[in-house]
């Protein structure tokens, strides 16, 4: 349950006043999945502390916030937040200097371990087909 959900008409985090979450890659995977069943969580936004370890999942599914939950996916790997703050849908995500895709929903189906960030993207491939490389910075903004 979103204790938001009837006292906002938008996302408050549209307007883009907040800092960016940064981190650094610690986990390049090579995994692809298309009936993986991830739920995402009703909540837009998370809390990001400095430290903590997180999944990112890369989808190219049609519309994945309308089904709140994705299936077919490719994991990027793991990242470590370098520097905390909150993270939205609608957050722009990027590895580098590469575009990654657009955070759409957060899975927790692996908490209190870690969070599967999902990212809605044309280019649905895992990290290592990516080229992604071992301490790559990332960036949500």
């Amino acid at each position: 349950m979103d204790p938001y959900e009837n006292l906002l008409d938008k996302n408050p985090y549209d307007d883009g006043n907040k800092r960016a979450v940064t981190g650094e890659i610690v986990v390049v995977l090579d995994v692809m999945y298309d009936d993986r069943g991830l739920e995402f969580i009703t909540p837009m936004s998370r809390a990001l502390p400095r430290g903590e370890i997180h999944e990112l999942i890369l989808t190219d599914e049609p519309n994945p916030r309308e089904h709140m939950g994705v299936d077919r996916g490719a994991v990027v790997g793991f990242v470590e937040i370098a520097q905390g703050g909150v993270t939205a849908v609608g957050d722009e995500v990027s590895v580098g200097e590469r575009s990654l895709g657009t955070l759409v929903g957060f899975d927790e189906t692996h908490m209190p371990n870690h969070q599967n960030i999902v990212l809605s993207t044309d280019d649905c491939r895992s990290g290592a087909d990516l080229d992604i490389e071992l301490g790559t910075q990332i960036r949500f903004e």
